[in-house]
């Protein structure tokens, strides 16, 4: 579908990636900008499956929620037929997801539980929709985007029919809370709804990995199941506790985080905080396979403020060369 076909200004629609369902109510394809960069179009036909008002909420809520790792917007538009969302380049983690590795779901739940506790600590407000349709992985960094966000809102003002909405939304891999199914749901408990189905989406993820993984995501596994998944909501942790486990803080993890979150934040880091990195790096990052080096860091270290730090060059251009000399 060419550009002459696309209601959307400047966007030239091509291969489409999910179809609009009444679980998911977008048609997700791959675009062009005029400018020639990369986009994705979400459409919803007004005729079809699923509720306009909900892609409405979508909108609204992602305009409003800016994060590296929430779905970043850039554009919208709505006519009779349909209403047009146009995005940074995406595909839906779920038509990946099998072809993923420990690591790769280890980095991407991670992103996703800072794009939570961002909008639960900073933005006050809570998810409600945290599954694997709700999840992204960008083209442009093969870092993972929440998205899912029409049933986002404010922990001080929660909809009278979200809940009736939330457990609509619910899926196996994320189901609704035992408190909003049984009606004992308290606004008390602002983080509850979303450790829930964070911590189900979590085992799901790696459940996968049954008998080839090691003792640390079994413990892993296990804390996740005892506290963000326990059916009693005053025992599951915020968030940020989910970011401070000690599976996040072992090699490779802790490396491949590190680094991602270093690097991502280069230009506002100090001299000492940079000559800090690169040494440490320099050693850690030999934890981390070929792959996943190329994957998520080769394009961020492939940057010019990065060439210009002494450390940088002193430390970093070993791993480098390993990096390309291995896959040669």
């Amino acid at each position: 579908m060419g550009a002459s076909n696309s209601k959307v200004p400047a966007v030239d629609v091509q291969e489409r990636l999910v179809s609009q369902s009444e679980s998911f109510p977008w048609a997700v394809n791959n675009g062009v900008l005029a400018n020639g960069n990369k986009c994705s179009i979400f459409v919803h036909k007004k005729n079809g499956l699923g509720s306009v008002e909900t892609c409405r909420e979508f909108i609204k809520n992602i305009k409003l929620c800016r994060h590296p790792y929430i779905l970043h917007y850039i554009e919208s538009q709505e006519d009779a037929d349909a209403v047009y969302l146009v995005t940074e380049p995406v595909i839906p983690l779920a038509s990946v997801i099998k072809e993923l590795n420990e690591i790769d779901i280890a980095l991407g739940v991670y992103t996703v539980a800072t794009a939570l506790d961002f909008l639960h600590n900073s933005a006050g407000m809570m998810h409600n929709n945290v599954k694997l349709s709700s999840i992204f992985i960008s083209q442009s960094d093969n870092l993972w985007r929440l998205g899912g966000m029409a049933l986002v809102c404010p922990f001080a003002n929660p909809k009278d029919t979200l809940i009736g909405n939330v457990i609509r939304a619910a899926s196996p891999e994320s189901p609704a809370s035992p408190e909003d199914i049984d009606g004992t749901y308290s606004s008390n408990s602002v983080h509850c709804r979303d450790s829930w189905m964070l911590g189900h989406l979590i085992v799901r993820l790696f459940d996968r990995f049954n008998g080839t993984s090691d003792g640390k995501l079994v413990k892993f596994k296990q804390t996740i199941k005892k506290s963000f998944c326990s059916a009693d909501p005053r025992k599951r942790p915020p968030i940020s506790s989910f970011l401070n486990n000690p599976y996040f803080q072992t090699l490779p993890q802790q490396a491949l985080i590190e680094s991602v979150e270093f690097l991502q934040a280069i230009t506002i880091k100090s001299d000492e905080e940079k000559q800090s990195y690169f040494r440490k790096a320099s050693n850690d990052l030999f934890h981390v396979s070929s792959g996943t080096f190329q994957k998520y860091l080769m394009k961020l270290i492939f940057s010019d403020l990065i060439f210009a730090d002494e450390n940088a060059r002193e430390f970093l251009l070993p791993r480098l060369r390993l990096c390309v000399d291995t896959t040669a």
